[in-house]
């Protein structure tokens, strides 16, 4: 359907435009940014008042879990849309670890088919290999070729060096990909949380920060070996990131990201053994989210993401030991990093690492706000204060740490495919 929107009194937050920082009218017809100025309304154009907050091109996650298909009570590819265009997202890179596993061309064609009409542009994640369970290397050539963006065990970490370096050196010549959740298991062996002096006090079984600075150490390494491409998914000690931060100065092809309610939450929350907070890798110590703050800052981090795990009541509300891990933050990634900021992180540094910086890792084109281009916004507001409410929640399963927690920094909504979809958070 033909449509012109007129977007009123926005400040444009794009490194890339010409009109970056400016407070601007962005008029939009049948998709396309035709006009950046001073514009009059008109009759014919729908309305959108901005009263000075910010647009910018629209934000990508890498990372995000759905259940489809297998786990549909958990989340499906609709419900997923909804709740990340709620929060912002214009764009996913999903997991593989499906039923049946996303490890073969007809599983990335599957992904592909099942979202071709929906307002979000979705983008699989290939296995890395055959079911996930790091043994054997997956079709990976042919989930290039059939639209996969990197590749990835998702939740399962490659225990097998031997494999690693083989998918390292597979992907090289096409520029791939490789992605990893840092975890000796071998190490983390039965715990549940992170180890320290509140599991000892808990009497949990503790996850050892060590297992996350081992594989970060060896995979850095073996990367520096395959001269490819590899990136960390969330890397949450302070070790790992020394490590990964010495990597990159050395041009070692590495990058990592971070969920963002890794900057807000810390182990402490577990207190009450509330499932809620029960994530993998597990909330760390005060110090070590002061740590992951300053990388972020420091850009040692690249890539804010919401790490969203869907999970429905009954794999959640049981004892802490049994309960599974994960999280849905889809709808509350940019303002659980805003509240973790208290205003310390500028728009601009925020977009890089939500909007701009995930694309150039997959090698997906960045938007941008300039006339002729096609239209993929986010629009937001840094300091605006909200309550996460259950009633508004946007995803099947409700397994969130944030619910009746109030945020500071809200997502207005988004413009993508001809189309405008305002925040249904913004309705307290």
């Amino acid at each position: 359907m033909n449509a012109t929107y007129l977007f009123r009194n926005f400040t444009i937050t794009d490194p890339v435009s010409n009109f970056n920082l400016q407070t601007l009218d962005i008029l939009v017809i049948d998709g396309i940014i035709a006009q950046i100025g001073s514009i009059e309304p008109s009759d014919d154009y729908q309305l959108i008042e901005g009263n000075g907050d910010c647009v910018s091109p629209g934000f990508f996650d890498i990372g995000t879990q759905v259940g489809d298909p297998g786990f549909e009570s958990h989340d499906t590819y609709d419900a997923v849309s909804k709740a990340a265009l709620a929060g912002g997202f214009t764009g996913l890179a999903v997991l593989p670890n499906s039923s049946p596993v996303m490890d073969s061309k007809s599983m990335i064609e599957y992904c592909i088919h099942q979202n071709q009409n929906s307002q979000l542009d979705i983008f699989p994640i290939g296995a890395i290999s055959q079911k996930c369970k790091g043994e054997q290397l997956a079709e990976i050539y042919d989930m290039k070729a059939a639209g996969a963006v990197a590749f990835s065990d998702g939740l399962q970490t490659i225990q097998h060096e031997g494999l690693l370096v083989r998918a390292l050196q597979y992907v090289k010549p096409f520029n791939g990909l490789i992605l990893e959740q840092p975890s000796i298991q071998s190490i983390n062996g039965e715990g549940v949380m992170n180890e320290g002096p509140i599991s000892v006090g808990l009497g949990l079984k503790g996850m050892p920060s060590m297992a996350e600075f081992a594989a970060i150490q060896r995979d850095i390494e073996i990367c520096r070996y395959t001269n490819s491409r590899l990136y960390f998914f969330n890397a949450t000690t302070s070790k790992g990131l020394s490590l990964i931060n010495q990597a990159k100065l050395e041009s070692v092809a590495v990058d990592c990201g971070i969920a963002s309610y890794y900057l807000l939450l810390d182990d402490s929350k577990l207190v009450e053994f509330e499932s809620c907070y029960k994530v993998n890798p597990p909330l760390r110590s005060l110090e070590e989210v002061e740590a992951i703050k300053n990388a972020v800052l420091d850009n040692t981090i690249s890539v804010i993401c919401s790490w969203h795990q869907a999970k429905d009541y009954d794999h959640k509300n049981v004892e802490f030991n049994f309960a599974h891990y994960g999280v849905i933050n889809l709808e509350t990634c940019f303002a659980a990093a805003t509240t973790a900021f208290k205003g310390a992180i500028s728009p601009s540094q925020l977009v890089e690492k939500l909007a701009i910086n995930p694309r150039k890792m997959l090698d997906i084109p960045v938007p941008t706000i300039q006339v002729g281009e096609k239209a993929n916004l986010t629009f937001f507001n840094t300091s605006q204060k909200w309550m996460y409410q259950q009633k508004n929640i946007q995803s099947i399963s409700f397994n969130s740490p944030f619910i009746d927690f109030e945020f500071t920094g809200m997502i207005k909504g988004v413009f993508n495919k001809n189309c405008w979809l305002p925040n249904p958070h913004c309705i307290q």
